[in-house]
């Protein structure tokens, strides 16, 4: 293989994976249209997961999964407010 096949090869995988990532747009587009937003974007993170799990990430998963929960817990808690202010009576 010579430096001209090697880059037309990439041209046409590129090409490939363009056409790909259009259907998987299509696909997602076509699942909000159908579920909602919300329900789309959860997909999404489920597939982002599932493959991270059979990748033979899970504990990488875990360890972020409990790094974003303690983080959170963190952020929500209540902030401690002051009380209101009264306006004076004249």
């Amino acid at each position: 293989m010579n430096r001209r096949d090697l880059a037309d090869e990439v041209d046409r995988i590129d090409k490939e994976l363009d056409a790909l990532q259009n259907d998987k747009r299509e696909l997602f587009a076509a699942y909000r249209e159908a579920h909602g937003k919300a329900e789309c974007k959860a997909a999404q993170v489920a597939i982002k997961r599932r493959q991270k799990y059979r990748a033979g990430k899970a504990s990488e998963m875990e360890e972020h999964d409990a790094l974003v929960d303690e983080i959170f817990v963190e952020i929500s808690a209540p902030l401690a407010r002051s009380a209101p202010r009264v306006a004076e009576a004249a």
